[in-house]
């Protein structure tokens, strides 16, 4: 109970230019806390250009995520109670579009 990770699931690479600033990027899913955090590298890609930024929180536990073909939206798949996936739903890239452009 006390481990000091998030629990990272996965990581999917944005390769899009929907949301300004995004191509290129990635993000992650994670099991612990249920959520999304957005992580851009350096120009060398060797390590983070800046911290994470956390888009989204739950109390599922994020398995994995993927983005439709036309990248306005985001698919996350959760790990139910029963031990089966489902897919939670969508977010939508206007919401993801405004939030980053707060940052």
């Amino acid at each position: 109970m006390c481990w000091p990770t998030v629990a990272p699931s996965s990581l999917r690479l944005y390769t899009s230019d929907v949301i300004p600033d995004w191509n290129g990027t990635f993000l992650m899913p994670t099991l612990k806390g249920g959520r999304i955090f957005h992580l851009a590298l350096d120009e060398c890609g060797a390590e983070l250009a800046s911290d994470p930024v956390e888009l989204f929180r739950s109390e599922n536990r994020y398995r994995d995520l993927a983005f439709s073909p036309d990248s306005k939206s985001i698919y996350v798949i959760i790990l139910t109670r029963l031990g089966q996936c489902r897919l939670l739903g969508t977010a939508a890239v206007r919401s993801l579009t405004s939030r980053t452009q707060a940052h």
